[in-house]
């Protein structure tokens, strides 16, 4: 379940996360298109690039995490 105050849904981050893996902007270039942090667009996409093809396909790498 989505948390109820998340900016960006998982389809989102994929979006971000395209930013920088298909056309080649800088973290810094893309969190500020996307009003979230260097750090949260990185980990988006580090999350991307290491998920496996099934992880990628129901965006479960891009899925809210615990901050615990």
């Amino acid at each position: 379940m989505q948390h109820p105050n998340a900016k960006r849904t998982p389809a989102g981050r994929y979006d971000v996360g395209m930013l920088v893996e298909r056309d080649g902007l800088s973290f810094g270039q893309v969190a500020k298109h996307a009003h979230a942090s260097k750090s949260t667009v990185w980990e988006w996409t580090t999350r991307w690039r290491a998920a496996s093809p099934d992880d990628r396909d129901t965006f479960a790498c891009l899925r809210d995490r615990s901050g615990r």
